[in-house]
């Protein structure tokens, strides 16, 4: 699909595409998939969803409006106001004791253990688990995983490259 969400990667991927193309990738948390789009978050690990089955958030006007533009910032623009229209509609379905988990383990690079967490939030452990496996389609013990192999592989990129990790836009 043209415009389309990709869940969180489980195993490695391959994506191919024919002839010229362009990425622009906008990073959502995990728990958004449910919140804002309905989707179990396991159905999405190495899948993706193709926007357009938003009929009610206008996703095929989107993507007119998107194929009318070549500025980058335009673009980036378009998408912003499509994603804050969903996050309007839907903000009162946020989860945001599972969102101030997850910004927990991020900015403690994973190293946040799950006691430490539902002690932080004032939540049951098994309520826990069962809601960020909902939101966020694996455990939370696999998210910190995930999340502790990133941080280490930044901060080889980072001594590699003595700086932050490059970004690397290619075509075909």
């Amino acid at each position: 699909p043209l415009f389309f969400l990709y869940g969180q990667t489980i195993h490695p991927i391959e994506l191919i595409i024919d002839g010229s193309y362009s990425l622009i990738c906008f990073q959502l948390y995990p728990f958004v998939l449910n919140s804002f789009f309905s989707l179990d978050a396991k159905d999405l690990n190495d899948d993706c969803y193709d926007l357009k089955q938003l009929s009610e958030f206008n996703a095929a006007r989107t993507i007119e409006d998107l194929d009318a533009t070549a500025n980058i910032e335009n673009i980036i623009m378009i998408i912003t106001a499509f994603l804050y229209k969903i996050f309007e509609a839907k903000r009162e379905m946020l989860d945001y004791k599972i969102r101030q988990a997850i910004e927990l383990i991020i900015n403690n690079n994973g190293s946040t253990s799950i006691i430490e967490l539902i002690k932080t939030l004032n939540i049951n452990e098994r309520t826990f688990e069962r809601r960020f496996t909902m939101q966020v389609g694996i455990s939370p013990k696999q998210f910190s995983q995930i999340i502790k192999f990133q941080s280490s592989l930044n901060l080889q990129i980072n001594v590699s490259f003595g700086s932050k990790p490059m970004v690397i836009n290619r075509c075909r």
